[in-house]
């Protein structure tokens, strides 16, 4: 299993390098390419990129190759020119490449190619003079791959065995629909030094070809890119010095938010507590309130909304709840306490060991009326 995977594949404009590495390359894998890095900077062609938006390409492109260079997992490749076998090797040693591809298309071919894209016409002339510097290594992490046979997914690993040994294979050869591959030789290369492999091919408006005029503007352009790039050096040094300002920051903000965070969650508890106890109040008070009309005073608990009676002030609206009892018992007396019945006075019962007239009263006779008079009166006279 590959843990990490540094592919450099070089070659002519119009070789098809972008389209190889298309094929070759995984979903997931970062993939280097100078034509891409314009278009997503801004450019609207394919090839033809303005001066600006290449310089910008530039300083882009060392930063992400140094990225790659950095990493400790995955797959990555990186798309150069790079004719010159002591540049491959350098920019291999840079690169912490595990391989080197070649993509080493005839100059017929490469034209064929790139008339049949409709590139500049500057593009003949950089294919001509990468061949003109091209020199094959004899690393063993170098493979050249010719358009002699088909290429059809031909895998690239790298070969302890053999110092010398050249694979020879064929690329897609019915043109690069994509447009990606790089105008290195519009662009020029830049190297580990900051010098540029080859010169700038690229005809000046309204003139023939003025080599003398391209390779000062070459110079000039690469004065600016090694400032650019010595600007991006002083940005990530002080990056990494404000790291440990900014991580220090971070964590105090971290700690302040915590420490928020436990005020919140104390608050928080403290709040449910409260209301806890106020609707334990409100129970109480409706308890005491429905006990004398309701046969269980614990039944307008479930039927009343317990919490409209707590103000915002925490004050219990004890009328409320008086008056929301009082339309409870109207809306269902059945919940209501019954009434008691009223009392009847309780008859004596009969004394049936008498006569069925011993309890009536008795009639007085005559003489005894008489006597009773004659003794009242005589009682009277002695008083």
């Amino acid at each position: 299993m590959i843990v990490r995977r540094v592919v450099l594949v070089c070659g002519p404009p119009a070789s098809g390098k972008s389209t190889w590495v298309a094929k070759q390359a995984s979903d997931g894998d970062t993939v280097i390419d100078f034509d891409r890095l314009c278009r997503e900077l801004g450019s609207t062609a394919h090839h033809d990129h303005a001066r600006e938006v290449a310089d910008r390409a530039h300083v882009l492109r060392s930063a992400l190759e140094r990225q790659v260079s950095a990493m400790e997992s995955g797959t990555a490749w990186v798309i150069r020119s790079a004719p010159d076998p002591q540049q491959r090797r350098s920019l291999a040693r840079s690169l912490r490449a595990t391989e080197t591809v070649v993509i080493a298309a005839s100059a017929e071919q490469a034209r064929a190619r790139a008339a049949a894209d409709n590139r500049p016409d500057w593009t003949g002339r950089a294919i001509d003079r990468w061949w003109s510097l091209y020199r094959p290594d004899s690393s063993r992490l170098e493979r050249e791959l010719s358009l002699s046979e088909p290429l059809e997914g031909y895998p690239i690993m790298p070969d302890d065995t053999a110092d010398t040994e050249q694979t020879t294979a064929q690329d897609d050869s019915t043109g690069d629909d994509t447009a990606t591959e790089e105008q290195e030789q519009e662009t020029s290369e830049v190297t580990d030094t900051g010098a540029d492999d080859t010169e700038d091919d690229k005809p000046q408006a309204g003139g023939a070809f003025d080599e003398k005029a391209a390779k000062a503007e070459l110079r000039k352009k690469n004065s600016e890119a090694a400032n650019l790039r010595k600007r991006l050096r002083e940005l990530e040094r002080k990056n990494q010095e404000l790291e440990p300002l900014a991580k220090r920051a971070r964590e105090a903000a971290e700690a302040d938010q915590t420490e928020a965070q436990r005020l919140q969650a104390r608050l928080t508890e403290r709040e449910q507590e409260i209301h806890r106890i106020r609707q334990r109040a409100v129970k109480s008070e409706v308890r005491a309130m429905a006990a004398d009309g309701f046969a269980d005073k614990t039944d307008p608990e479930a039927l009343l909304d317990l919490d409209a009676y707590i103000g915002d002030d925490g004050e219990i609206a004890t009328d409320r709840i008086k008056a929301d009892l009082e339309d409870l018992l109207d809306r269902k007396p059945h919940l209501a306490k019954p009434k008691p019945d009223t009392p009847q006075r309780r008859k004596p019962a009969p004394d049936r060991t008498q006569a069925s007239g011993a309890n009536q009263p008795r009639a007085k006779d005559p003489a005894s009326e008489f006597a009773g008079f004659v003794n009242s009166r005589l009682l009277k006279g002695r008083r």
